[in-house]
């Protein structure tokens, strides 16, 4: 078979109904395909409800436990004293619906938001319907507030159709007024007779309950027909009791934050250093803490009523932190994870104390000094010996409901600080100088529902009516027996006022609705007590992985519903020390994915395929950076020419560790490479996919016998490594049962350091002249390496590597290929035999880019996890309709993770520093391209005030954690401060931002200095510490500052009126919970594939340092092409200076000018010379994702259309999906090939034996003509004049447009492709 041919067929193999377009999902509409398709899930709706009901009235519900009841009818005299009810079938047949008259119902959203709220009011509407096709649903706008203000709609079923499955509240939205004074009560009876509701449903919390309550009391009162009834509502979980098993929104809440949790123990096992505290929802009860604890089994859960129960103090919590730090260090352990709920605060005698008597003096005063001056002796000391920041936020206003408002008290970083302060005593404290502190809230609170909560909410919508019908005001609407499978769950009703007792609220006693606190008597409990001391000292680590809509995991409930049992919670295999028998930590969303489930090209696995150079695929020569490169890489570039090869079969084998198991196969290369033990460099060890590269590196590499593991650039500069014996039982099989897992392990292995006198080069930059180690002068930068010669010689020796694979980003690109130039010079002067060097492009912010790579591992399922978290908090916001949500996103050098994301989820704001790069900065004469902090602050202000002044104080905002680093003029003050730092001519703690000796400091730089201090005069000097301080820009808190900054600039533009409202800020960091997260079905594959690929490449022993790369990955893997790709093509020169960088972007310059400029600059002594790996950052001028977000962002910032791609799927057809980047990059590209081929293939048909020759001829006339088109512009590519600038605002036609012109032939572009995927959906939907 012809190469030709081959590749031919390959392009055209795939899935007629072309899946891969359900990654482009609408940008002009408030919904991902995800979206679209849960909208068509039916909840299960339990057999009971599937026909009308009547009532019974009982003492008692089966299995029901006795429940402590306060006397309240002195308050409720109408509604108190009323028995539980349970429903009875009237009929099984659905004939009996039609006997119903009209309904007429009314139903608020009150209090936060929580999951499956939407399911509820879908409920309603669908018992209604039944009961009669003219019932009208009405829902009130803003919460409780709507019902006595008339802000009201009616709901349609299209309405209905448009939230089914789908998170939040925003159809009618939420709110957290009370219907309270008789003045409000009256106009809410008023409405409810005025729209003739028969009833009306509070969907709340047991303070929105009781307030129901005291409605339903009211309206019985005055003699209205309309019945109250509420439906139980909170992720707290606190709405619990011996009649409801559990509130609605926890489920899929505790689900959320037990994924994050366990992508950081990820992490934590991975990188074995690292302390974590864990922030959790939960004011009033610590449920979410002791679930999320039990899901991932953290080494602390601090349960907030145990505390209270026991007495405890702050500091024997910090007592028994600390004691846990120092047992650990003794182990050799040097990380860990505390959880806590966010109300631990209150738990604690002496918080609980304070704050009740702040509560009281904040309802007189709000002056700082009086509330001081009236605490009691006790608790002033206590108060006053509080961090400023704790005792800030203990003064912030109170909530609706006179809480205080624990969300926003740090209790973490208030843990942290003491725990430092002890630890410091013992000199200890170093052991958290990495520790790092997480809030998870809000994102957990409009996720799209789980299973369960969707199913729960619509039976709870079709008991509430029920309860309507049935003429029972007061009650709660009831669903038990929920361990159960939904069809066998029984619908009850309990009255409100059963479940309430007497507190003191405002300073005055009044019935509310019982919370249910943790039950220190409960098996969740009493199961954590027998095994919190292991898990103190052994790790145990769990990652549950993401919510399932499919799958044999998509049942499943919470503890809360089925306690765990304790062997579960201490199973030998999942203990991370126990790594013989490791399976995956009990991350069941990767465990039923096994190797027999992957897609493996059946070329990786064949014993006879080989590379081949018959189709050369190069760089241009015409390429300045290919010519700089060849200079400055010689000998690599001599030995591969810069040639591409291609991974080519004759005959196939099967089985995915035949390779494995046959010892005797031997590459077609004919000089192959028996590789017994490999060193394996790696720099991004935590990014989702890597471990699956390990595992295709073990098994395509036959005669392997040991591993040397390096997990960081700086170990292997160190000779510290771990070795790990393939050859020991169980390792292989531990390699295989790591597939798809988060982060990265390894089965036992020694840890050995090499000792050496000498093992760092000097930094004296070699010259051509230098002729100090090698005879061969022609190396410029190459033969400096990030060791001597002789440390690398000795230390490929003492491990007996016979060959180097390097996994990482593009740093570790750049050491690639300096290690492979250093081992080839090694060769030249018979230092050391050469060796393959192999590297594997894995990166999280996708900054490695070529023509045949055309996606790193890790971005992929990155960016979908920080979408669908960013996706959960527009929706929140959207629902809440208060907050500013400023989001930081994985980036210390590209915006690509902040593009992708904002692709997904349509924020309103997605800030790009590269979007400004054709702008022109003047300072003192010196031009910069660059944007300013202030461009991007005048740019967020003007959105925000925008939004304001047509109403909507709300909206959500994107960007990199490496803002900084990339805009004037914190890039320059940073780099200055850096310098002057390490000559101690610093003083952070004056002003934050002083200089000493600021007199040597050139024009320029002090006009940077005096910028710097303008823009951030007024600003929290901890920021400004953290913003100059932090040695990386991962750990500047980049979207506190921005807020910070933002808020500043607001405040000013209101005291000129240019804003009716101000800005209410909450920040999130999308960084740790993710970054070692389970691996999409696409990074998965395309690990193991970049790991068998570059087994491939060491067996066939190709030398002079290779990267593995592939083509076509939007088409099944079976059409994948498998590329080597010479290391020194991701290359390029790293000058300072202006000189050279200057004649490489002058377009008026020959290349021939270009070359002899370049030359000269290369032998300049004067500049510092260094190659460095082509960062893939964002191009304004040819990256189809920012025109795609550049075609849209209009709208998005001023419309709400925000998008929820949903959780990574493993088991449905959403599995399929590829990152939007990907797919707008390569699916035209693709397509456009197909076609290509199928125009041959035609040609070729019509040009049999037979044809006249005059046709013969002219087709060969043209078919030459276009070959010599192909070859003069592959010649000329490069010497291309400058584009024209991009008008960032002009609206361009998109590849996602392009690609619906092409499927569709059609003007609206967008809307055809969502035909086409509407298509795909209904028939994943029918089958």
């Amino acid at each position: 078979m012809s190469n030709y041919k081959q590749t031919e067929l390959k392009r055209n193999k795939g899935d007629s109904r072309d899946v891969s377009l359900l990654s482009a999902s609408s940008l002009h509409e408030g919904q991902s395909n995800m979206q679209m398709w849960r909208r068509r899930w039916e909840p299960c709706l339990p057999h009971i409800l599937r026909s009308p009901l009547s009532i019974k009235e009982v003492s008692a519900f089966e299995g029901m436990g006795k429940m402590e009841r306060s006397d309240v009818s002195a308050y409720f005299p109408l509604t108190s004293g009323n028995s539980l009810v349970k429903f009875e079938a009237i009929s099984d047949g659905s004939s009996s619906w039609k006997k119903f008259p009209a309904r007429r119902i009314g139903v608020v959203l009150s209090g936060g938001q929580a999951s499956g709220g939407h399911n509820v009011i879908a409920g309603l509407m669908s018992y209604i319907k039944l009961c009669n096709q003219s019932s009208q649903l009405f829902g009130f706008l803003g919460g409780p507030e709507g019902v006595y203000s008339g802000r009201y709609r009616e709901l349609t079923e299209d309405d209905i159709n448009g939230i089914l499955n789908q998170g939040g509240f925003n159809i009618i939205c939420s709110g957290r007024h009370k219907i309270e004074t008789e003045e409000q009560m009256r106009a809410s009876l008023e409405i409810c007779e005025k729209l003739k509701l028969h009833g009306l449903v509070v969907i709340g919390g047991d303070d929105s309950n009781t307030n129901a309550a005291v409605l339903a009391e009211y309206f019985k009162r005055n003699s209205s027909s309309t019945v109250v009834v509420g439906c139980p509502k909170t992720i707290d979980g606190d709405l619990k009791n011996e009649v409801i098993e559990t509130s609605f929104g926890y489920d899929t809440a505790v689900k959320t934050y037990s994924e994050q949790i366990g992508s950081i123990m990820d992490a934590i096992k991975t990188e074995g250093y690292g302390y974590y505290f864990v922030r959790l929802m939960g004011r009033s009860a610590s449920h979410i803490t002791l679930e999320c604890g039990l899901q991932t089994r953290a080494n602390m859960i601090l349960i907030g009523e145990e505390i209270k129960e026991e007495n405890r103090s702050l500091m024997s919590i910090v007592d028994e932190i600390v004691e846990m730090i120092l047992k650990r260090d003794s182990l050799g352990k040097k990380h860990g994870i505390v959880l806590l709920p966010e109300g631990l605060i209150e738990f604690i005698p002496e918080f609980e104390t304070l704050i009740k008597e702040l509560n009281l003096i904040l309802l007189k005063t709000n002056d700082r000094k009086q509330i001081i001056d009236s605490l009691s002796q006790e608790m002033k000391t206590l108060f006053l010996e509080l961090p400023s920041d704790v005792q800030n936020q203990l003064l912030l206003e109170r909530d609706p409901h006179g809480n205080v408002q624990v969300a926003k008290i740090a209790t973490e970083e208030l843990l942290v600080h003491m725990a430092k302060e002890k630890l410091e005593r013992v000199k200890k404290d170093y052991i958290l100088d990495n520790v790092k502190t997480h809030y998870f809230g809000y994102e957990g609170r409009c996720a799209l529902p789980s299973n369960f909560d969707a199913s729960y909410c619509f039976a709870l919508g079709h008991t509430a009516a029920a309860l309507i019908d049935n003429q029972r005001s007061g009650y709660m609407a009831v669903v038990r027996k929920l361990s159960l499978t939904p069809e066998q769950w029984e619908p009850a009703g309990c009255p409100l006022t059963y479940m309430m007792n007497i507190e003191l609220r405002k300073g005055k006693s009044v019935p509310v609705i019982k919370k249910y606190l943790v039950d220190l008597k409960g098996q969740s409990y009493l199961a954590y007590c027998q095994v919190r001391s292991e898990w103190k000292l052994n790790d145990y680590y769990r990652n549950p992985g993401p919510i399932q809509f499919d799958g044999p995991n998509s049942g499943v409930t919470n503890y809360m519903i089925s306690p765990p049992r304790v062997e579960d919670l201490l199973r030998m295999e999942d203990r991370c020390e126990n790594k013989m028998s490791h399976k995956l930590s009990g991350s069941e969303s990767s465990q039923n994915r096994s190797k027999d489930d992957m897609k493996i090209q059946k070329i990786l696995l064949s014993t006879a395929s080989k590379f081949n150079d018959d189709l050369i695929i190069s760089s241009s020569c015409r390429d300045l950076d290919a010519y700089i490169i060849t200079k400055c890489l010689p000998h690599q570039t001599g030995r591969h020419n810069s040639k591409i090869l291609q991974l080519k079969e004759e005959e196939y084998s099967s089985g995915f560790t035949e390779i494995r198991e046959n010892s005797q196969s031997k590459s077609s290369m004919g000089n192959s490479l028996a590789c017994e033990s490999l060193g394996l460099i790696l720099s991004c060890l935590s990014t989702p996919g890597t471990q699956n590269v390990i595992c295709g590196l073990v098994n395509g590499l036959p005669s392997l016998k040991q591993l040397i593991v390096f997990k960081s650039l700086s170990d292997f500069s160190e000779g510290k490594a771990l070795k790990v014996d393939l050859t020991s039982e169980g390792s292989l099989a531990f390699f295989e049962n790591s597939l798809n897992s988060g982060g990265c392990i390894f089965p036992n292995g020694v840890e050995i350091k090499m000792n050496v006198s000498e093992k760092k080069s000097s930094n004296t930059t070699l010259k051509a002249n230098d002729n100090q180690e090698f005879t061969n002068s022609s190396c410029v930068l190459s033969c400096k390496g990030l060791v001597s010669n002789d440390f690398l010689s000795q230390l490929l020796s003492f491990f007996n590597m016979r060959a180097i694979a390097i996994v990482g980003n593009s740093e570790a690109a750049t050491f690639g290929a300096s290690i492979s130039e250093q081992l080839i010079c090694m060769s030249l002067n018979g230092m050391k035999s050469e060796i393959p060097v192999v590297f594997v492009p894995v990166c999280l912010e996708n900054s490695i880019s070529h023509q045949m790579i055309e996606t790193c591992i890790g971005f992929d399922s990155v960016t979908k996890s920080i979408s669908t978290l960013v996706g959960n908090l527009l929706t929140d916001s959207a629902s809440a309709t208060k907050y500013w949500y400023f989001m930081k996103m994985i980036g210390d050098k590209t915006s690509n993770v902040a593009l992708e994301v904002g692709i997904q989820t349509h924020p309103n704001l997605v800030v790009i520093p590269e979007r400004y790069a054709d702008g022109k900065l003047s300072v003192y004469g010196s031009e910069m391209a660059g944007v300013t902090l202030d461009d991007i602050i005048t740019e967020i202000c003007d959105i925000i005030c925008l939004r304001s002044n047509q109403g909507n104080n709300f909206g959500g905002l994107l960007v990199s954690e490496g803002l900084f680093d990339q805009v004037y003029p914190t890039r320059e003050y940073r780099k200055i401060f850096s310098r002057f730092s390490t000559q101690n001519l610093c003083n952070a703690s004056n002003s934050g931002c002083e200089i000493l000796g600021s007199e040597s400091l050139s024009r320029y730089e002090k006009k940077v200095v005096e910028d710097f201090k303008l823009i951030f005069s007024d600003i929290d000097t901890r920021l400004i510490e953290n913003l100059i301080n932090s040695r990386k820009i991962c750990d500047v808190r980049t979207e506190i500052i921005l807020s910070a900054l933002v808020q500043k600039e607001l405040k000013f533009r209101r005291s000129k009126n240019k804003i009716k409202n101000g800005m209410n800020p909450v920040c999130f960091s999308f960084t740790d919970q993710v970054r070692a997260c389970i691996p999409s079905d696409f990074d998965s594959t395309l690990g193991l594939m970049y790991g068998m690929l570059a087994s491939k490449i060491i067996n066939s022993n190709l030398v002079g340092g290779y990267v593995t790369g592939i083509k076509g990955v939007l088409s099944q893997t079976d059409s994948w092409n498998m590329y080597a790709i010479p290391i020194s093509s991701l290359m390029t020169l790293n000058i300072e200076g202006d000189k050279i960088q200057d004649s490489r972007n002058n377009s008026n310059l020959s290349f021939e000018s270009k070359k002899l400029l370049t030359e000269s600059t290369l032998g300049n002594a004067g500049h510092q010379l260094e190659f460095i790996c082509k960062l893939n950052s964002v191009n304004l001028r040819n990256n189809p994702s920012f025109k795609l977000l550049m075609n849209h962002i209009e709208k998005w910032e001023v419309d709400n259309t925000y998008a929820n791609p949903g959780p990574i799927q493993y088991f449905n057809l959403f599995k399929n999906l590829f990152n939007r980047t990907l797919f707008e990059s390569e699916y035209v590209y693709t397509r456009n090939l197909k076609e290509m081929d199928q125009i041959l293939l035609e040609i070729k048909t019509l040009c049999q034996l037979g044809v006249e020759k005059d046709i013969l001829n002219s087709t060969i006339q043209h078919l030459k003509a276009i070959q010599n088109s192909i070859s003069i512009m592959s010649s000329c590519n490069h010497r291309k004049s400058k584009p024209e600038q991009i008008e960032c605002i002009q609206k361009t036609n998109s590849i996602a447009n392009y690609t619906s012109n092409l499927k569709c032939k059609s003007n609206n572009n967008e809307t055809n492709l969502e035909m086409i995927v509407n298509n795909i959906i209904n028939q994943e939907t029918c089958n």
